[in-house]
Parts: structure tokens; sequence; C-alpha cells
């Protein structure tokens, strides 16, 4: 029903639909998103503003219900509240690095309050010390993988070349091959010795 929001019988008939799925599965999450939709599309703000600020006290982990709060202080005009509503959106979904977008867009926004910008202030803490801690603990991952991998050798020669190495017992093609990079070059040019390059 709500699929038609330019007819206004059926969005109240939707709201008056949801609300009584409401009433009788109080705890579905999925009608109380749709009770949500419902109030915004019948353009009932302030009663789904209140609803939704309940949902999301009562059911923090909730990144829908953030959403849909947002998508009504939008519609309110209320963009300082809106990126707000974003940002804890966006922490429930991992996004540390979007929330503090939608935070920093909250505190430039015209109607942020001195609360607003106290509470701003306190998230951005809050999120910050997360980051930092999850840098922290993929360095130390990192610092760990790394002490346990095996360290690349390599042997570096600065004296005769040893001919023992180009004996190749094995008959393997690639056993065959010097180590020595100026080998290969000597091979792959035409120089000789007493010759000079142009």
């Amino acid at each position: 029903k709500l699929a038609q929001p330019n007819d206004k019988t059926v969005v109240a008939q939707a709201v008056v639909d949801a609300e009584a799925a409401h009433q009788r599965y109080p705890l579905s999450r999925g009608i109380a998103h749709q009770y949500g939709e419902a109030l915004i599309a019948a353009g009932k703000y302030d009663e789904a503003g209140a609803y939704l600020r309940e949902q999301v006290q009562l059911y923090r982990e909730d990144p829908e219900a953030y959403d849909l709060l947002a998508q009504t202080y939008s519609k309110q005009g209320k963009v300082a509240l809106q990126h707000i509503a974003l940002a804890e959106s966006y922490v429930l979904q991992g996004g540390v690095l979007s929330a503090l977008d939608q935070l920093s867009y909250a505190r430039k926004a015209p109607d942020a309050s001195f609360y607003d910008q106290a509470v701003i202030d306190a998230r951005e803490r809050e999120l910050q010390a997360k980051r930092r801690e999850e840098i922290g603990d993929k360095g130390k991952k990192d610092l760990r993988e790394a002490e346990n991998r095996p360290a690349f050798k390599a042997e570096m020669h600065s004296g005769p070349e040893d001919n023992t190495r180009t004996n190749n017992p094995s008959g393997s093609p690639f056993s065959n091959q010097s180590t020595n990079p100026f080998d290969r070059l000597r091979q792959g040019s035409e120089l000789t010795p007493g010759r000079s390059a142009r």
C-alpha cells in the first residue's frame, strides 16, 4: 500500500493497518519498520519522529530504525539531527569513517544547537577512539604476521664466481642458471672483454 504514496486514502489505510499489526506483534522489527514508513508516507512526521526515537532507544542495534529516523528528520528540515541519526546507522553497519563524515556534516548544519554540538563532540571522540583501536589492532595483527613469516634470504657474492653453480648435476633446466645478475648481462650481450659499449 505504501507503493502508492500519491493516493491519500491508500496511505491512510496503510497507517491503520501498520498500527494494528504493530499492536498485535509489538516485537516484530519488520512491522515496526513498516509502521514508521507508513507514518512518514502519511506526512505524520512528529508522530513518526516520536515513535522512531522510542524504537532506537529500545533497539539500539537497529540501523534501519536510525535510517527511518534520519528520513523523518530530513522531511522535517532538521539537518543536524538527520546527520546524527545517519552516523549511528553507519556505526551499526561498521562504517566508522562514514559515521565521522556524517558527524562533520551535522556540526556544520545551520540548525545545530548547542546541545547537538555537545552530542556531536562526545560521539566523535568515541568513534575516533574506536577507529584508533581498530587501526592499532590491525597494526598489531600485521606485526605478528610479519614476525611469523619466514625471512627473505638473499646471498650476495663479491668474489670470483663459483663455477660449481653452473654445473647441472640434476638435469633441471632451471638449475643451470647462475645466481649472479652480471652473468645474465654478460650472456645476453655481445660484449667481449676489452671491447666497450657504444
